[in-house]
């Protein structure tokens, strides 16, 4: 098993020159939330929180984190399985490029990175397809997979690897 502990960053991440703050303001992000009533009447499922960065070239980058009703004695390798068979039959040129048990608080998730390119269904569209790179952590706790998504255009990715993980770090539930 490959042990990673994501790591608070103890100074201001820069891209270019500019902090975490002037390159991603909170106001350029924009939030969806699902309330408690929607969550408590859904079947175990869904979507509780989208965050994209209007800012981002290409394809806008996004975090996610998502929920999953399972069996009590599943683990999170299963059901980050179940998440990637999904988003393989969901996504258009969808391939892993790698995948490992990590340690994200002190506690076990399943990280899943992968490819998939995104483009335009109208036919008419003249923007070229984007190549975009996503990242799963699922965690798995009281009968819940929980997954912490991250998606950026592949010439994004890393420059904003380190937010995201910041971003990974204080989710607590």
């Amino acid at each position: 098993m490959h042990n990673t502990t994501a790591q608070p960053v103890e100074k201001p991440v820069e891209y270019g020159g500019k902090s975490d703050a002037q390159w991603h303001p909170p106001d350029l992000f924009r939030f969806e939330f699902r309330t408690t009533e929607k969550i408590a009447g859904d079947a175990g499922e869904g979507s509780l929180i989208r965050a994209t960065d209007r800012t981002s070239a290409g394809f806008a980058t996004t975090y996610a984190i998502s929920k999953l009703a399972v069996a009590a004695d599943v683990t999170p390798a299963q059901a980050a399985s179940f998440q990637t068979l999904d988003r393989s039959q969901q996504l258009t040129g969808f391939r892993v490029l790698n995948q490992q048990t990590v340690l994200v608080n002190g506690q076990e998730a399943y990280q899943v990175s992968y490819v998939f390119v995104e483009s335009d269904p109208d036919l008419t569209s003249a923007d070229i397809p984007s190549v975009v790179r996503g990242m799963d952590y699922t965690f798995v706790k009281d009968g819940q997979a929980i997954t912490v998504s991250y998606w950026a255009d592949d010439q994004e990715f890393e420059a904003g690897l380190n937010l995201f993980n910041r971003f990974l770090s204080s989710v607590k539930f």
